[in-house]
C-alpha cells in the first residue's frame, strides 16, 4: 500500500486523538486564515479558535471534530452553538473541521441545523482536503496518523481542488471530452485559458496521479515504482499554469 492509501485509510478509520486532531486543525487552518487563534480546551465556551480579520461582526468561529459521521458532527455542531449562546458568546459565522467526506446533501443537512441559530457554516474542511494537507505536511502526518513524514511526490487530487471550497461538487457538461481524454492512446496536452476547468476535468480520469510541483526527481522515481499508475494518466502541474495533463508515457504535461 502507497503513502496516499494509508494517509486516506488512516482518516477514514484510525481512531484520532481528539488533542493532536485539534492541535493539527488549527496549525493547518492558519495558513488559510492568517488571522486564526486557537482556544485552549476549559476556556473556550464550545469552539476551539477564532478567525480575526478586519471586518465588523464576531468573528467566525472553528468547531472541530473528529468524528466522521453526519450524526457526531451535527451535535458537535449544535453542542458547540448551545454552548456559545449561553455563555453571551455572539456568533454568526462557524467553520466546520473534521475527517469526514460530506457530499452536498449531508452540508445541506449541517447548513440548516445552523440555520436554527441563525448562523451560517462559512467553510467545511474535511478528510479530502486534510489528506491532501498532509500528504505535503510529514510532522502532522506522522504526529496524527503514525506514517512516515517523508516527503511524497504524488496525488491523485490536485491541491488546490482537494482543497477547495468546491471539490464536492460533480463535474457537469464535460462527458464527450473526458471521453476523448480516456479513449486516447496518445500523448495529450490540455490547453485552455486559465480558470476554464482544466485541472477539474484531468482529475476526473479514472487513476489519474498528479506530480508535486516541487518534486524530487529521485522521490518521483520511488513514488511512480510503488504506486505504478497506469503509464496513461500521469499529470504534472507546473508553477504558472493551471492545467493537468494525461501523458502516454511518464512524460509532463502542460497547459
Amino acid at each position: 500500500m502507497h503513502e496516499l492509501d494509508r494517509i486516506e485509510e488512516a482518516l477514514a478509520t484510525k481512531r484520532l486523538d481528539p488533542l493532536v486532531f485539534e492541535r493539527c486543525a488549527t496549525d493547518i487552518l492558519s495558513e488559510i486564515y492568517p488571522g486564526l487563534s486557537p482556544v485552549p480546551g476549559g476556556a473556550d465556551w464550545g469552539r476551539d479558535a477564532d478567525i480575526h480579520g478586519p471586518g465588523a461582526g464576531p468573528p467566525p468561529e472553528v468547531l472541530i471534530t473528529t468524528s466522521r459521521s453526519l450524526d457526531g458532527i451535527r451535535k458537535n455542531l449544535v453542542s458547540g452553538l448551545k454552548s456559545l449562546l449561553a455563555n453571551e458568546k455572539p456568533v454568526e459565522r462557524v467553520v466546520l473541521a473534521h475527517p469526514a467526506d460530506l457530499d452536498q446533501p449531508k452540508r445541506a443537512k449541517l447548513e440548516k441545523k445552523a440555520g436554527e441559530f441563525n448562523v451560517t457554516i462559512e467553510a467545511f474542511h474535511g478528510g479530502q482536503f486534510f489528506a491532501s494537507r498532509l500528504r505535503r505536511d510529514g510532522y502532522w502526518r506522522k504526529a496524527l496518523l503514525g506514517l512516515s513524514g517523508e516527503p511524497i511526490t504524488l496525488s491523485r487530487v490536485p491541491s488546490d481542488l482537494a482543497e477547495s471550497a468546491w471539490e464536492h461538487l460533480p463535474l457537469i457538461g464535460r462527458d464527450q471530452e473526458l471521453a476523448t481524454l480516456a479513449a486516447s492512446s496518445r500523448d495529450l496536452i490540455v490547453t485552455g485559458r486559465p480558470g476554464v476547468g482544466k485541472t477539474r476535468l484531468v482529475a476526473a480520469l479514472d487513476d489519474i496521479v498528479f506530480v508535486d510541483r516541487d518534486a524530487a526527481e529521485g522521490r518521483l522515481a520511488d513514488d511512480l515504482r510503488w504506486l505504478r499508475p497506469r503509464p496513461c494518466c500521469l499529470g504534472r502541474r507546473r508553477a504558472g499554469h493551471r492545467a493537468g495533463s494525461p501523458a502516454g508515457g511518464p512524460a509532463a504535461g502542460r497547459g
